[in-house]
């Protein structure tokens, strides 16, 4: 895993993503800490002392273990107001954010008559007058611009 702590922002970043919340370091002198998940160093805030080479994560694991309970947090405040928010929706907005957009259903209703006509067509069933009205209405305009 590849971590970066930049400390003055309260910023850290876990294999690219971040997160900023606040955390402590026990070295107040740190100004960040890299890890490309084999080595790393540590960089000061006063920049006459050089980085210092790291060849282990473990004392700065507890940044790693903090910036997962963060994420646990955030995850878990979000399906608390998804909760809370869904809570507040009638039957009729949940069907609504559930059905496809309306020109799909107008897709499949089109696809459907179709194959209902044909299907009676086939069978010598006549359909009455101005039945397929809005079906051939609708297939003037798919001749008209077809799909490329």
């Amino acid at each position: 895993m590849r971590v970066s702590v930049v400390v003055d922002d309260n910023m850290i970043l876990c294999d690219g993503f971040g997160l900023q919340f606040p955390f402590a370091l026990e070295d107040s002198g740190i100004s960040a800490i890299q890890w490309d998940g084999e080595s790393g160093h540590v960089e000061y805030k006063d920049k006459t002392i050089p980085n210092t080479p790291l060849v282990s994560f473990e004392p700065y694991q507890y940044l790693v273990d903090a910036y997962t309970g963060e994420q646990t947090r955030i995850a878990t405040e979000a399906a608390i107001a998804e909760t809370a928010y869904l809570a507040t929706q009638t039957y009729v907005d949940h069907r609504g954010r559930a059905y496809p957009p309306i020109e799909e259903q107008l897709d499949f209703l089109y696809h459907d008559l179709r194959t209902l006509f044909s299907n009676l067509k086939e069978i010598g069933v006549e359909t009455p007058d101005g039945a397929g009205t809005w079906l051939a209405t609708v297939e003037q305009v798919k001749i008209r611009f077809p799909k490329k």
